[in-house]
């Protein structure tokens, strides 16, 4: 996949879908700065959202919140959700 010249909300979900597919996994804000998989920047992320986290939630996956894992892994399970 070879990056967008110019990034837009659905070039970012897209990027993030398609790194859940080569990865098996959501990236990490440290994914982003990499530019693995072809991804955009964490600035970049943030010119169109308030975060990472948004970008993918908006790209389709929720957080999973599992009470008895320690806080700060918490943030990095996520599930695809089902769109009706």
């Amino acid at each position: 996949m070879s990056r967008p010249r110019k990034w837009t909300p659905e070039t970012i979900c897209e990027s993030i879908r398609h790194f859940v597919f080569i990865q098996a996994r959501v990236p990490t804000w440290r994914d982003f700065d990499a530019r693995l998989a072809g991804l955009p920047t964490s600035s970049t992320v943030r010119d169109h959202y308030a975060n990472e986290a948004a970008a993918i939630r908006d790209a389709g996956y929720e957080p999973v919140i599992v009470e008895k894992m320690p806080a700060r892994t918490r943030a990095h399970i996520w599930r695809r959700e089902k769109k009706a």
